[in-house]
């Protein structure tokens, strides 16, 4: 990955990333808890790729994400093993609102996993700031 596709690559993810968020807020007030819910994840999710890319890694899987994320990231003492708690927590969440019959979130349980992923994207940006890949 050269220099300026791992830019490009970088910009979507904090750019999807972006928009996921704000569809899981969007989905918060039109009272769709389970889709604020996934859409929560991919905010967090893309966040995450944005994070894989700008160490030049890149993954095809979920849980290979989660890999780059806790070997490149909080192994090395850059990221709070917190995180990578969370973000394990956010995809479980996701999976159970999108494939879960019988399980469905309420606002208040909708409401703290979208603020777990802003949470969550407001540190993994941070640290994409801190490293001068993105403005603040």
């Amino acid at each position: 990955m050269t220099g300026d596709n791992k830019k490009q690559n970088l910009a979507v993810e904090i750019e999807k990333s972006t928009a996921s968020l704000k569809a899981a807020e969007l989905c918060l007030g039109a009272g769709l808890f389970d889709d604020a819910v996934s859409r929560a994840y991919y905010a967090a999710y893309h966040m995450a790729q944005a994070l894989a890319f700008s160490e030049g890694l890149e993954s095809r899987t979920h849980g290979g994400l989660h890999d780059i994320v806790y070997l490149t990231f909080v192994r090395t003492g850059r990221l709070a093993a917190e995180v990578a708690k969370d973000f394990a927590a956010l995809q479980k969440f996701r999976e159970s609102a999108d494939y879960a019959r019988a399980f469905h979130f309420d606002q208040a349980q909708a409401s703290e996993e979208v603020e777990r992923a802003r949470a969550l994207c407001g540190t993994m940006r941070a640290l994409l700031v801190a490293g001068g890949w993105t403005k603040a």
